[in-house]
């Protein structure tokens, strides 16, 4: 079993070099579960930069912890706010700056997404879409391609269970060809992210991976 789901955390930090024009976050990640695939994942908010740590979370294993740091192109230092399993609605995070100092202007103005945000914010349906399907077979998932102008289109999902072997665009639809490469439960989902515009919208697939049945005896006919 995988699952996308809000990391928890014991510590977190965020460091902007000026030189490099980069920014990091850092994480020290309280591991209970089989965790893969840890990220912080971008979404949008007007306001700046705004960033869920999540993973692919599965059995329960030995309690541990976790350092992770992930790093971004940023060329203008802007306010950050970053969601975890201890503050699902954001937190605001502050930036220690690299290389010498700069005049932080907005960055220095960081506040709580506003309520509004919610508004942009989409998640269909609100009951997971499932998939049956064999291990080592093929399944398909298409979604329209229609999005906000300078939008995009992303799938996640766990490579551990997943392989992604075709991605094409049929009829006005973009359809992924995905390989099942373990049995148990995943997830796949599809972010369709507006690019002028604030929006987020979330489709999520439940995928249940299966080994075929055997074949039966062979009976002789008498």
């Amino acid at each position: 079993m995988a699952i996308l789901e809000l990391l928890s955390v014991s510590k977190l930090e965020g460091y902007y070099d000026i030189t490099k024009r980069e920014l990091s976050l850092i994480a020290e990640i309280n591991i209970e579960n089989i965790t893969s695939g840890i990220q912080f994942a971008r979404v949008p908010w007007f306001g700046g930069l705004k960033y869920e740590l999540v993973g692919w979370v599965g059995p329960p294993t030995q309690p541990s912890t976790k350092p992770f740091e992930e790093k971004f192109p940023l060329t203008k230092l802007l306010p950050v706010i970053v969601s975890d399993r201890e503050h699902p609605n954001e937190i605001a995070l502050d930036i220690h700056v690299i290389g010498g100092l700069i005049d932080l202007g907005d960055a220095k103005k960081v506040q709580a997404a506003p309520s509004t945000l919610t508004n942009l914010n989409e998640v269909f349906p609100l009951t997971p879409i499932t998939i049956n399907t064999l291990y080592k077979m093929t399944f398909l998932i298409s979604v329209p391609a229609e999005t906000p102008k300078f939008g995009e289109v992303i799938p996640t999902f766990d490579q551990s269970f997943l392989e992604l072997e075709d991605a094409r665009i049929i009829d006005n639809n973009i359809i992924w060809t995905f390989l099942t490469v373990q049995t148990g439960h995943t997830q796949v989902i599809i972010n369709i992210l507006g690019g002028i515009a604030l929006y987020h919208k979330t489709i999520t697939y439940d995928i249940n991976i299966s080994l075929p049945l055997e074949p039966g005896p062979v009976i002789q006919s008498s």
